[in-house]
């Protein structure tokens, strides 16, 4: 089972802890053939003597400018020599069987390109599932709901990324969901009810960056649901319109059309007065930019300190 190599590629910067964690939790997997690719985006701690320190000659460790976690991805990509790749970011880890079951999974499944996993959120010390029902593995699916695609947890056949443009640094900090939906738009993929990877929620994760997120989740979705061509369900077409034109307004928000979004937000509360988030939006369009949206999400992280672990 241990026949085809799997490239393991971390992208780290000053963390060198946290890196020895999850260096850890890859030498320690059942999956044995791996090369893990080390890339130091820059760091000026001590990682490279951590790193080199360590005996596993399945290590490799490569130093480049500081660029971004983008730019990381796509060094390692360059140097992995691996049938499958996955990704861990440095501040996470994954569960000694992860790769075992997604390189048999792969194998099972030879039209999927990709795989992924369900995951462990640690937060506040509470431990919670990420997915909780099985979702619809369809391209449509991932540009309607919620992004299950946590870089760590997908693996992918390295044949499948050959002549693409790989992780784009304008899309960070969710580049990688990006790069995920090009493929989902051209193959199938698969799911592995199992949580396998856990990221831990902490002031340094580059998702702080609440707006950034936002706004390029926004634009990714609306750039490619309105060059959707395939064939929709009737139950989900009441919400493919509605969400293109929602991801659409955030994104004019952002770029400063405010009077434009502000107009798009108040028809789509009259379409659904229940969803919330366009009040939010609606609201944030009448004030300097931010404070709303901001004031909104720190009441967010206050209701996820006090969520109870289902776990």
């Amino acid at each position: 089972m241990n026949d085809c190599l799997v490239s393991v590629i971390i992208p780290t910067y000053n963390r060198v802890v946290m890196l020895q964690r999850a260096l850890d939790s890859v030498t320690k997997q059942d999956y044995t053939n791996l090369e893990i690719i080390v890339v130091d985006d820059g760091s000026n701690d001590n990682t490279e003597q951590v790193v080199k320190r360590d005996n596993d000659k399945r290590i490799k460790y490569y130093r480049k400018k500081n660029s971004g976690p983008a730019d990381s991805r796509n060094y390692g990509l360059k140097k992995a020599k691996g049938k499958y790749i996955c990704f861990l970011d440095d501040d996470d880890t994954i569960k000694p069987d992860k790769i075992n079951k997604q390189v048999k999974f792969l194998k099972l499944n030879s039209r999927c390109v990709f795989c992924y996993t369900n995951a462990y959120f640690y937060l506040h010390n509470k431990q919670f599932l990420y997915i909780n029902h099985v979702p619809e593995n369809t391209y449509l699916s991932l540009l309607l709901k919620k992004n299950y695609l946590i870089c760590p947890s997908v693996m992918v056949r390295k044949q499948a990324l050959v002549g693409i443009k790989l992780f784009q640094k304008k899309y960070e900090p969710v580049e990688d969901f990006e790069l995920w939906l090009r493929l989902a738009k051209k193959y199938p993929f698969g799911y592995l009810n199992h949580p396998s990877y856990s990221y831990n929620v902490h002031g340094a994760n580059l998702t702080k960056n609440i707006h950034k997120v936002i706004y390029n989740n926004s634009r990714i979705r609306y750039s490619h649901l309105i060059t959707y061509s395939q064939p929709i369900q009737k139950r989900l077409q009441c919400d493919f319109k509605f969400l293109t034109y929602y991801y659409h307004a955030i994104q004019n928000y952002y770029e400063g059309n405010s009077s434009s979004s502000r107009k798009t937000f108040l028809k789509l509360i009259k379409e659904r007065p229940l969803f919330i988030k366009s009040y939010i939006f609606y609201l944030q369009s009448f004030f300097p930019k931010n404070i709303i949206l901001n004031i909104f999400y720190k009441l967010y992280l206050i209701l996820q300190k006090e969520r109870v672990s289902i776990v």
